[in-house]
């Protein structure tokens, strides 16, 4: 039986994404793979022997993982674009910078809160709660950038932009954070913003795998435990212009356990 490939399987966002995967977090190609899947018209694939209330849970569950795929990747995508443009000479430039900055701290919340809701549903809350207390020190930073005041940032000689650096708790003693006025902050806290968004996402994507990793275990027990398998990928199917979700014809994705004949029936 052929296996989902997320490079020719995938959506339009996983295909542009999957060297990403495979480099930095391959844990989630292994649930993709083996729960999720893709028929090719934005639909997750259908899975054998799955009851209603199961596929619920399932759908649900698929929509937050690719969340936290679509939060990380989009975080690596404006460090690959600050890095391409460094230099602040004018107005615009800075205002594009900022905006950027704020994204990327927003997309560590989405991504934070989604990873949650990933342990929620195929484990229990005890390992949510411990996966939310991983990633606690971006999200603390997060909170920094989008709750307090406009954090500092300067710009040398070179006209390369620098930004304080952020606090990763409230009890740290160095850094800026909700409670520190600008004139508070001195030359030695400012750090290049394109050193200090790659030593983050440098950082989290590890534990981001990690975490994957620990869901993956859960979703194969829960597969072993249902014996539940997905209907193979179907050849031809796979245009590169859908994105999950997308699909618009009003087609259903059977929940319950059937025939391979009536699943290609509803294709």
């Amino acid at each position: 039986m052929e296996n989902y490939d997320i490079s020719i399987h995938g959506d339009w966002l996983e295909k542009e994404a999957s060297e990403f995967i495979r480099c930095n977090i391959p844990a989630y190609e292994d649930i993709w793979r083996d729960f999720i899947g893709h028929r090719g018209d934005g639909v997750l694939a259908s899975m054998n022997n799955i009851f209603p209330y199961d596929e619920i849970n399932r759908k649900n569950f698929a929509q937050h993982h690719y969340t936290v795929l679509e939060s990380i990747y989009f975080m690596q995508c404006i460090v690959d674009d600050v890095s391409k443009n460094p230099v602040v000479n004018d107005f615009p430039t800075y205002r594009n910078l900022l905006s950027l900055i704020m994204a990327y701290q927003a997309y560590s919340g989405r991504m934070r809160d989604n990873m949650e809701k990933c342990f929620s549903i195929m484990a229990n809350k005890e390992e949510a709660k411990k996966a939310m207390q991983r990633l606690e020190e971006f999200y603390h930073q997060r909170h920094v950038f989008v709750h307090g005041r406009k954090v500092p940032f300067s710009i040398d000689q070179d006209k390369l932009f620098k930004i304080a650096k952020i606090k990763r708790d409230t009890a740290s003693p160095s850094g800026f954070g909700l409670e520190k006025p600008w004139e508070s902050i001195g030359k030695d806290d400012m750090l290049y913003l394109e050193d200090a968004l790659t030593s983050s996402i440098n950082e989290l994507k590890p534990i981001v795998n990690d975490l994957l990793s620990k869901l993956y275990n859960y979703v194969k027990n829960y597969i072993r435990t249902k014996n539940l398998y997905l209907y193979p990928p179907v050849g031809g199917n796979y245009i590169n212009d859908i994105l999950s979700g997308a699909s618009n014809d009003g087609s259903t994705v059977p929940s319950s356990a059937g025939s391979l004949e009536d699943y290609l029936r509803n294709i």
